[in-house]
């Protein structure tokens, strides 16, 4: 695919694979994170008190006004107040006649409606409302919520009928006032009448005639004012009595159990995620490269040593093996790097111990000399020598004592192992300043001596990172190729690795990602199969040959580190 330009792009961004294979790397802790917080979650519901939960409805109506044209509209959100007030509270206790706290008996209602959450909405239609009872007694819970709907219809009516009996009292006084009024005013009529003043007369009677009107007026208001209007006009009713729960509301295991696991996959995703954030290992190939600024020549799965000693090496025991076809994809790409660049030299090193350089150096070596490259390989760890036993060799006599001038010819140190195009050179005694020998002048004229009569010379050095030799050596030869454990290695201690030997003047060529596991480490892709050849590849029978000097070939011929020229 591509757009609208014509370039071709991915479907899945970089960063969404990344994420990906992120939570791929990290399922199993994202699945225990999810199944710790399901497991208490329904642990702590387990142990929680059942409680249930009883629910009524009430119908309220407008209330009519005797004063007013039409009803006074319904307020559902006041009346869901009025219903759980401290004066209907008190008779709802009274009633139930229970000990509870009226903060406790409050705190298990709750009440909803029409629109209970818009308080300045009203609605002179009826409207019904909702009263729930929580409580860890179902009966208690029924009882407390039918309590609550039938005293708040008593405590409504009775607000309603002390609003009538005030009224009434207003009424009735405006009628005795007016009536007082009329008395006066027909007393003030007799005395005009006989009088004779016939024209004071008819204005009083005109005066008394409006008081009769208004005394009709108000009496008649009176008679309107009677309390059991109440219950003709407006009001409240039960519609559905509550019934005794039988299922509690509260744990809900299914719905604590959803959200758990919710949260489960929140906090696991961000527990990854945070775990990658601080993983200081590399995450593939693709990382390496990009920390460390070299090539990844190669990955070498895990293997088992077959045996001790010469047999150890996989390169000439398990010659079909995934790990044998690393060493000879490593061969491949450092003889494309090293015939570009024109090296004829490489320093093996490590960021730390144990991660796997002297069997890369080793097996590497047995590698390029199949190939039909002369190949010599030094053992130059003078402080824990290990190379000698891949391959039999006696390491009393070897780097060590040339170094410190016993032996004035290199062609004594050079030892045959039984290989065909291998030479190897042992370290020698272990010296107490190996670092004072590798700065002497004569590591650089074996150097050159054996970049003159071989291929290739590889040479086994102690970790860069532990002591100074690696980078004295690398400072002298063709380039580096550090090897790092693909499990276990920090990025920072190959990162400082790497300043270690650019620092002392060395060339870092490219890195050997060793004891690489593709099953236990997802983020590499899962190719590290065998595709071995069907015929097996021709080798050499590995014996220790005693040590042999390549010096004894001069009997033969022209003098060379491998036999007759």
């Amino acid at each position: 695919m591509s757009d609208a330009a014509g370039r071709p792009f991915d479907e899945t961004s970089p960063d969404l694979r990344k994420y990906l294979q992120t939570l791929r790397a990290r399922k199993w802790s994202v699945i225990l994170t999810v199944i710790l917080v399901v497991g208490v979650v329904l642990g702590f519901s387990s142990v929680q008190t059942p409680l249930y939960q009883a629910e009524a409805r009430v119908l309220v109506r407008p209330l009519s006004n005797p004063g007013a044209t039409s009803p006074e509209p319904v307020d559902v959100a006041t009346e869901a107040q009025v219903v759980g007030s401290e004066p209907v509270a008190r008779l709802a206790r009274d009633q139930l006649e229970t000990e509870l706290s009226m903060r406790s008996l409050q705190g298990g209602l709750s009440v909803t409606g029409a629109n209970a959450g818009a308080p300045t909405t009203s609605f002179t239609s009826a409207q019904v409302l909702v009263l729930e009872f929580v409580s860890a007694d179902a009966r208690f819970a029924r009882d407390a919520v039918n309590a609550f709907a039938d005293n708040y219809i008593e405590y409504r009516r009775s607000q309603a009928l002390k609003s009538l009996l005030t009224i009434q009292d207003a009424v009735q006084n405006r009628i005795n006032a007016a009536s007082d009024q009329l008395e006066a005013v027909t007393e003030q009529l007799d005395e005009a009448t006989e009088a004779g003043d016939q024209a004071l007369a008819n204005s009083i009677a005109t005066q008394r005639s409006v008081l009769l009107t208004r005394l009709g007026t108000l009496q008649q208001r009176l008679d309107a004012l009677q309390p059991d209007q109440i219950t003709r006009s407006g009001g409240a009713e039960v519609i559905e009595s509550a019934s005794t729960p039988t299922t509690p509301v509260s744990p809900a295991f299914f719905r604590n159990a959803a959200l758990a696991v919710f949260l489960g996959l929140a906090l696991g995703v961000g527990l990854a995620f945070l775990r990658e954030r601080l993983d200081d290992r590399f995450r593939g190939s693709g990382d390496v490269e990009e920390a460390l600024d070299a090539p990844v020549l190669a990955s070498i799965p895990k293997f088992a040593s077959p045996a001790k000693g010469a047999a150890a090496l996989v390169t000439t025991s398990e010659t079909k093996s995934a790990a044998s076809e690393a060493y000879r994809g490593l061969r491949t790409n450092l003889q494309f790097i090293l015939g570009q660049q024109g090296r004829k030299s490489l320093v093996v090193t490590s960021p730390a111990a144990g991660e796997g350089k002297s069997v890369t150096t080793a097996n590497l070596a047995v590698t390029l000399a199949k190939a039909g490259v002369r190949t010599v390989v030094v053992s130059a760890d003078l402080r824990r020598p290990t190379l000698e036993r891949y391959f039999g060799v006696d390491k009393r006599h070897g780097l060590a004592t040339f170094l410190d001038g016993t032996d004035t010819s290199p062609w004594d140190v050079v030892k045959d192992p039984g290989i065909k195009g291998l030479r190897i050179v042992p370290s020698g005694p272990i010296p107490e300043n190996p670092a004072e020998l590798l700065v002497s002048p004569r590591l650089g004229q074996l150097v050159d001596f054996l970049e003159a009569n071989s291929d290739l010379t590889l040479i086994d050095s102690p970790p860069i990172l532990a002591v100074a030799d690696a980078a004295i050596i690398a400072s002298r030869v063709g380039g580096t190729v550090l090897v790092i454990d693909a499990s276990s290695t920090a990025r920072s201690a190959s990162i400082h690795a790497r300043d270690h030997i650019e620092r002392g003047g060395g060339e870092l060529v490219g890195v050997v990602l060793n004891s690489f596991d593709p099953q236990a480490s997802p983020y590499y892709a899962p190719y590290a199969t065998g595709y071995a050849p069907y015929e097996s590849e021709s080798t050499e029978p590995v014996t220790n040959g005693g040590g042999k000097s390549s010096g004894d070939e001069s009997k033969r011929g022209s003098r060379s580190l491998f036999g007759r020229r």
